[in-house]
């Protein structure tokens, strides 16, 4: 009984770390994307 209380931690710790990853690299993509838009146009600061 145990081992599988461990084992459903360490998969729900895998599922959570995945999804930190994927969001972190969402806003990552975001803010360049942000960063590329405002470097062509300055006004673009304003609308965020």
């Amino acid at each position: 009984m145990i081992q599988v209380l461990i084992i459903t931690l360490f998969a729900a710790t895998i599922i959570v770390g995945i999804g930190a990853i994927n969001y972190s690299l969402k806003v990552k993509n975001d803010n360049m994307k942000y960063s590329k838009i405002e470097e062509i146009n300055p006004a673009a600061i304003n609308l965020r």
